[in-house]
């Protein structure tokens, strides 16, 4: 990493995962979409930039539109899956354009934000409508994001997903 930033990010990842064990504490004990009770500080501009960026990652999942994943996701990415599998920017794209899957619909519900300096962290509910070789299935799953704030905008570097019990 440049400047000496890996500290830094190491120390906001580890309130993603403590965020993270509280989005499963409350899918576990709470309805199918309970997230956290924890209040936002996120200024409403901020908030509505960092909903901007997470609509385009679903548009381009929705798309399969590489170029787009290639802007959202940020080179240091690691995407945790609900299997356990821990994906880089390489293989989540690959993984995003799998021959024979598609994704035609993601809802997000439960949205809570809260900013860290240049980082928002976001929790939420997510459901992926997933068609796999003419399947139609669905995924609930919740998670935790890391958002950065680069030049560039708003990106993707750090997402936790995690399947509620039933």
């Amino acid at each position: 990493m440049k400047n000496g930033s890996f500290k830094p990010l190491v120390a906001t990842l580890a309130l993603a995962f403590a965020a993270a064990t509280s989005v499963a504490a409350a899918a576990e004990h709470g309805g199918s979409h309970a997230v956290p009770d924890v209040p936002e500080n996120v200024f409403p501009e901020v908030r509505a930039e960092v909903l901007q960026a997470y609509e385009a990652w679903m548009q381009a999942v929705i798309a399969g539109d590489r170029a787009a994943l290639e802007r959202v996701y940020h080179d240091e990415l690691t995407y945790g899956h609900g299997d356990g599998r821990i994906l880089n920017k390489a293989e989540q794209i690959a993984d995003n354009l799998m021959p024979g899957r598609t994704f035609p619909a993601i809802e997000i519900d439960g949205v809570t934000m809260r900013q860290y300096g240049g980082i928002v962290l976001v929790t939420a509910s997510i459901t992926f409508h997933v068609s796999q070789n003419g399947n139609q299935v669905q995924a609930l799953l919740r998670g935790v994001d890391a958002w950065l704030k680069t030049d560039e905008g708003w990106k993707l570097v750090a997402r936790q997903f995690t399947r509620p019990q039933k």
